[in-house]
């Protein structure tokens, strides 16, 4: 069965064995084309330094002919090579002595000619002449061969070490690259199951590590979507249940003659517009994460929409004994390129919740400023604040505070979320504060147009 294990572990040892047979390919070559042009130069060399050596001795070229005669016939120099002529040069250039005709041994094989190389006289150290070697062809030929041949039972095995030691480090390296993506490969089959997935090993800081960091996340962010889901279920249910439960009772009090139809019907209208926001405003939510919704933006003054606003829920305030107040708007306000009735909405929203959940005879208090190129509008309110374990979740859908409360008392739990998502729709942003059993406050901002408004 083929893994990506094998797939890197092949792949790692065609490159190590490509990679040793271009070394020894370029190796051979190499030596192939410069052995012959070293054995000339050392044969050259140590010739150069014989007759130095006798230059100095004989204090000139006397002894010339005898000497070459002696190292043609001596293994030493010679090497048993049987064709290998010698010219000798004096400073002036003039050829001293030219064994050409007196090779030992003629054939057809062609010399090979080797660099010239200076003769020293010692005693003086200036150069006396130069000398030039020219070697047989085969020979050089030959010996380059039996060169390249006594390497070569050392280079296999210097090769096949290599290849052990390479084959070792790359399974091992193989095996780590291999590891979190395996493991990746058994979380992803484990969560196909609906099975909860254990979370990744993090055992480095590379791209390795970071995608199982991401993995890690995902594991996070779909539990909570899970947990999430899961009460989203028990929440519409609930919310559907309870008022279907409140109008069959009414209903069957009707039928039974026990609540009089002027008593009974209006609590089974009042019920079924429970539903019908409950419906409308799951609907418009599903509208907008689909991307279907658009805006109906119309550039206009914020300010006297805003006040319309804070009129709208004055009444409400006054009937529950606690004071909604509009404190004064800035001089000179922007224009905003918004949706009047989305934006009043979640205005509106931000004022009910904050009624909701304030002491009796308090003070609810709506702002506006100008900060830079953003319109910041805040609600306050003076209640018992929002405990650290729900912040996280506080535009959650269909999360409540209390989860105890009855959708009379609680709402349903969509008003934050329908806030926020009308906010983010308008390209801005929603945030809070809050101080435990003082206030808490909520900050919507907008971006401004460059066009001003004068208010007053």
């Amino acid at each position: 069965m083929k893994t990506l294990f094998f797939e890197i572990l092949k792949s790692f040892i065609l490159i190590i064995l490509l990679t040793i047979f271009l070394s020894t390919a370029i190796e051979f070559l190499s030596t192939k084309e410069e052995l012959p042009g070293l054995l000339t130069e050392v044969r050259t060399k140590n010739i150069a330094h014989f007759l130095g050596a006798a230059y100095t001795r004989g204090k000139g070229w006397d002894t010339l002919t005898d000497e070459i005669v002696w190292i043609e016939q001596d293994k030493v120099y010679s090497s048993n090579i049987p064709s290998m002529r010698i010219i000798v040069r004096n400073n002036e250039g003039k050829t001293l002595y030219n064994s050409f005709s007196q090779l030992s041994l003629t054939n057809d094989s062609p010399l090979v000619e080797g660099v010239s190389y200076p003769v020293m006289d010692f005693s003086t150290g200036e150069i006396a002449g130069t000398i030039t070697a020219y070697i047989e062809k085969n020979y050089l030929e030959r010996e380059t061969g039996d060169y390249i041949i006594s390497l070569l039972i050392p280079r296999l095995l210097q090769g096949g070490i290599t290849i052990l030691v390479a084959l070792i480090a790359a399974s091992l390296l193989s095996r780590r690259i291999t590891k979190p993506i395996t493991a990746l490969t058994n979380a992803a089959e484990v969560i196909s199951t609906e099975e909860e997935s254990p979370l990744l090993p993090v055992e480095t800081i590379d791209e390795l590590g970071r995608m199982s960091e991401s993995f890690n996340r995902m594991i996070h962010s779909l539990e909570t979507q899970k947990k999430l889901r899961k009460r989203l279920i028990s929440d519409i249910s609930h919310e559907i249940l309870t008022p279907l439960n409140l109008i069959r009772l009414e209903a069957r009090g009707l039928l039974d003659g026990i609540t009089l139809p002027l008593k009974g019907a209006p609590l089974i209208i009042e019920e079924v517009d429970q539903m019908k926001h409950l419906i409308e405003d799951l609907d418009w939510l599903a509208e907008t994460d689909s991307g279907e919704y658009k805006l109906k933006r119309q550039i206009l003054d914020i300010g006297p929409l805003i006040s319309k606003e804070v009129k709208n829920w004055t009444l409400k305030g006054n009937l529950e004994g606690k004071k909604v107040h509009l404190a004064d708007l800035p001089k000179e306000l922007q224009l905003l390129n918004i949706d009047p009735v989305r934006f009043s909405q979640a205005l509106g929203n931000l004022i009910e919740n904050a009624l909701k959940y304030s002491y009796e005879k308090s003070l609810v208090e709506i702002s506006c400023s100008i900060e830079g190129d953003l319109t910041v509008i805040s609600v306050k309110d003076e209640g018992k604040g929002i405990a650290p374990e729900d912040k996280p979740y506080l535009f959650e859908r269909f999360y409540r505070v209390d989860p105890a409360r009855t959708p009379h008392k609680g709402g349903r739990g969509l008003g934050l979320a329908i806030v926020k998502q009308i906010i983010e729709l308008h390209g801005g942003q929603v945030w809070f504060t809050s101080i435990k059993n003082k206030e808490t406050t909520f900050f919507i901002s907008l971006a401004t147009l460059n066009e001003r408004k004068n208010t007053r």
